[in-house]
């Protein structure tokens, strides 16, 4: 899904020259949309703004630009879609949140997290043009969502945005939560698939005696081998079961949760009785070059997995594996920014005339090497910016 309802993934192409693909960094693809953003306002102003509400735009959008490089970005733990996070539990604030709180008015951002936690721009806006039409039959909750929605207008009216503009600079993140449990999911049976493989045949092994072995095999080393073959007998059982719930739509619920319950078990006290006593028996007994060989994919297994699950959610536009083609970006923000970001926008500092022309030469850069170089003079939290 795009990252922005609006421009969707416009930012990300023309940054690096192609559509986003499944496997890249969803963080790099919202921070390329929020610089895109950032520095697109900051060349469409209003022209009928008067210049306090000229200015305090600016100064917001300087820090939206600080904010796409150095702050933690909220996580989705709500919905299984692309979606928008005010804040998340871990107090990380996305980007329309972050400016409402440097702007000295944190209770509304958080007023709005309560009451739009998951919600666009346009819908907020449209609760706050259905306020009108109150009557005594509304419950409270629903009155003081409107007025939390009235109250966004407001802020936006008075720092010089429109709906529109927010609408803009809204991402949508990712449900990082289901995805993980998507990637166990899939990896799950790639490693149970191994390990029951060396069951099957060490088992067997183990079951007919444990023949043509160099120094003979301890009786404890053979019966815990031979009861490993319970893991593939317990996984045939379990996708027989499931074949016949689903033909015969059986419907009990607690009978099904708690025979799954008992193949987990199963399968987990199998594979650990398998992973300790296998390399000892192998080092004891030297077993036959065959057994060895199916000793192996129980353990090749647990790496798979942790490939998996580690390796492939981080691959991303900043892998070696990919070179994205580079265009030319806006020209980046002023580095005095970070100085004033712990005072709240009226702190930072003001161009010069002679400060204009010398910031519009400086050559572009991209959003990488602005990664590169990030975490100088960075506030790592974005509630730990204190309003002014």
């Amino acid at each position: 899904m795009p990252v922005n309802v609006v421009l969707g993934d416009l930012s990300f192409s023309l940054e690096f020259g192609r559509h986003p693909e499944a496997n890249d960094d969803d963080e790099l693809r919202i921070r390329t949309h929020l610089q895109y953003v950032g520095h697109m306002l900051q060349h469409v102003a209003p022209e009928y703004l008067r210049q306090p509400k000229h200015d305090q735009r600016n100064k917001l959008l300087e820090h939206l630009l600080h904010y796409s490089k150095c702050s933690p970005l909220p996580m989705n733990n709500c919905l299984a879609t692309r979606t928008p996070v005010f804040i998340d539990k871990a107090g990380n604030a996305c980007a329309v949140a972050h400016l409402i709180h440097v702007s000295g008015h944190r209770a509304l951002a958080e007023q709005l997290d309560i009451h739009f936690h998951a919600s666009s721009i346009a819908e907020i806006a449209m609760s706050a043009q259905g306020s009108g039409s109150d009557n005594m039959s509304t419950s409270r909750a629903h009155s003081k969502r409107a007025q939390t929605a009235l109250q966004l207008l407001d802020w936006a009216k008075m720092h010089g945005f429109t709906v529109e503009e927010l609408s803009l600079i809204q991402p949508g993140y990712t449900p990082r939560d289901q995805c993980l449990f998507a990637m166990v999911v899939a990896g799950l049976p790639i490693c149970t698939s191994l390990v029951a493989l060396s069951c099957i045949v060490v088992g067997a092994w183990a079951a007919a005696g444990c023949p043509a072995t160099e120094l003979g095999v301890m009786p404890v080393h053979r019966y815990a081998l031979a009861v490993t073959l319970a893991l593939p007998v317990t996984l045939l059982l379990f996708f027989v079961a499931s074949y016949l719930t689903h033909v015969l739509r059986v419907d009990a619920p607690r009978a099904w949760y708690a025979f799954t319950i008992f193949v987990g078990l199963t399968v987990c006290i199998t594979t650990v009785i398998f992973i300790i006593i296998a390399p000892w028996m192998w080092a004891a007994a030297k077993p036959p070059i065959w057994v060895q060989v199916f000793v192996v994919p129980a353990f090749l297994g647990h790496f798979v997995l942790w490939v998996w699950l580690s390796v492939l959610p981080c691959m991303s536009t900043h892998s070696l594996l990919k070179s994205p083609m580079k265009l030319p970006s806006p020209s980046d923000e002023s580095d005095e920014v970070e100085d004033g970001l712990s005072n709240g926008p009226d702190a930072l500092p003001e161009e010069t005339e002679a400060e204009k022309p010398a910031k519009s030469k400086k050559p572009p850069s991209s959003l990488q090497d602005d990664q590169i170089a990030e975490g100088e003079g960075c506030k790592v939290h974005p509630f730990e910016v204190s309003s002014a």
